[in-house]
């Protein structure tokens, strides 16, 4: 978390391989034997969803295959994982579609279909409660509604509300949403990255 300009998106680039760092090493001790450093096969174990979806041309299941199999899942396996992500994800009945059919919130789940269609070791979000928020709008419960419309706020906005006024409802629930989805969290104030297991800590 933190506001607009203090470089989130710069360092999740730099973490998936977008960008270079200026100095500091970088190191994947879950991805791969750290004394055999191979950023080839680093990346290939990472998946990015950048803030804005990229375009993407044909079918939409066409689209899934390709990320599968571009990643070694072939023939039945194939299949049987695009499958499962479709469902999973509310998208079987968009199957055949192109992207100008669906809505930006089918855009986003197909987003993480096709991030998580071939099984990364490592799944990186760039505004994650847009992720959250945009599969979650198939909910009906009046609560979970007013909970979806106030996660679709402008991140960054809550973000300096939560230092400026830490007790309002909205940031309340966004930082339990936070709370929720982490297991620790960051904040960046440039050029500080604090981490912390809980919010109260960041503020």
């Amino acid at each position: 978390m933190g506001e607009n300009g203090n470089g989130k998106t710069t360092l999740l680039r730099i973490i998936v391989g977008e960008l270079a760092q200026s100095s500091g090493v970088l190191k994947y001790p879950a991805l791969i034997n750290p004394k055999k450093h191979n950023w080839y096969k680093i990346k290939n174990q990472i998946a990015y969803i950048p803030q804005d979806i990229p375009k993407w041309s044909g079918l939409l299941v066409d689209n899934l295959h390709f990320a599968a199999v571009i990643h070694g899942i072939k023939g039945k396996q194939n299949e049987d994982e695009v499958e499962f992500v479709l469902c999973r994800l509310g998208l079987y009945k968009y199957r055949s579609s192109t992207w100008n059919k669906i809505s930006g919130g089918f855009k986003m789940r197909f987003a993480l279909a096709k991030a998580l269609v071939w099984n990364p070791k490592l799944l990186v979000l760039d505004e994650l409660l847009k992720a959250i928020t945009e599969v979650s709008k198939q909910v009906t419960d009046s609560e979970d509604i007013e909970t979806v419309e106030i996660l679709s706020e402008d991140a960054n906005s809550l973000v300096k509300k939560a230092t400026d006024d830490p007790k309002s409802s909205k940031v309340k629930t966004y930082l339990k949403r936070l709370e929720e989805t982490a297991t620790s969290l960051g904040k960046i104030a440039t050029p500080i990255l604090t981490i912390a297991k809980g919010i109260s800590t960041l503020l």
